[in-house]
């Protein structure tokens, strides 16, 4: 925010959400620290990185969120339904893998209008760690 992107509605498949994830993490980090250039900002994923391995293989876990509101591993052969930011979905900031794959596309609503509505019905909002993201070196 304040981009004013839409907030999109996909389809990918396992193997591409893994691609995306080591782009997030291969553009974040360099030799020595994190510089977050496009880090993701996730919900309904739990990864687990290693920034001491060779960029393209630091992901070292992946798992989704199923309709059970459980974890479990990523089929690399299934599509996911996912939203994402138009931003991303056209393939901004060298994630070309979302624009290239994606499957069932379909344009959101403003993301300054979702989120409106979510602290609306949320408040008081209390975050809460929930292990998203663990870094390994």
């Amino acid at each position: 925010m304040p981009f004013e992107n839409t907030l999109d509605i996909l389809k990918l498949q396992g193997d591409v959400i893994i691609d995306i994830f080591e782009h997030s993490v291969s553009s974040s980090f360099d030799e020595i620290e994190f510089i977050g250039i496009h880090m993701l900002q996730i919900s309904g994923f739990q990864l687990t990185f290693n920034t001491s391995k060779p960029v393209g293989r630091r992901l070292e876990t992946i798992q989704i969120k199923n309709k059970y509101n459980e974890f479990e591993n990523i089929n690399l052969y299934k599509s996911y339904a996912v939203i994402a930011p138009s931003f991303l979905a056209r393939g901004g900031d060298g994630y070309t893998m979302i624009k290239t794959n994606r499957k069932h596309y379909k344009v959101g609503l403003l993301d300054i209008d979702l989120i409106e509505k979510y602290i609306l019905n949320k408040s008081p909002i209390s975050p809460e760690l929930d292990h998203r993201i663990i870094m390994l070196k």
